[in-house]
């Protein structure tokens, strides 16, 4: 009797350890910000130099409907290290995407939005390219979208 009580119970531990329920997923977020008042985590894939700018790209998979990924790009004009640089037109960027390749929102900073729209650079390590801030700006297009609270850290590639 007691051989087979420790057998149901470590077959009940052993059921209960691999149910689905209990899995739980992480998710890194190296770019979190407040969009619209809502909380959004991604990952920066790509920071890089263009010509006269810095770009910083992020991207999450979206829980709205029909929208598939959700992206943030900020252009940093003439990058110099840590600071404050002000996001002017279309240096904010925030888009919506379905099935990859068809865009669904898109909305930039424009003239109007500039006043409060900026990233700060609050440290940068040149040894290893790694930059950590934080931004804001309001972007508008076929809507208008308010990027708070946003915090990142990117590696310039």
């Amino acid at each position: 009797m007691k051989n087979f009580i420790i057998g149901l119970t470590g077959a009940l531990i052993l059921s209960t350890a691999c149910s689905k329920d209990e899995v739980v997923l992480e998710e890194k977020c190296s770019m979190t910000a407040t969009v619209d008042d809502r909380a959004w985590c991604g990952t920066v894939f790509e920071t890089f130099f263009q010509e006269d700018f810095l770009v910083i790209n992020a991207s999450k998979a979206s829980t709205k409907v029909s929208v598939d990924s959700e992206q943030i790009t900020i252009y940093i004009k003439n990058f110099d290290g840590t600071g404050t640089y002000p996001l002017t037109t279309d240096q904010g960027v925030y888009r919506e995407w379905f099935q990859g390749d068809l865009l669904v929102t898109f909305a930039s900073v424009m003239s109007e939005d500039t006043e409060a729209s900026f990233i700060t650079i609050e440290s940068y390590d040149v040894t290893t390219s790694t930059l950590m801030g934080t931004f804001e700006f309001t972007a508008s297009g076929n809507k208008k979208i308010s990027l708070k609270e946003g915090v990142f850290t990117a590696v310039i590639q």
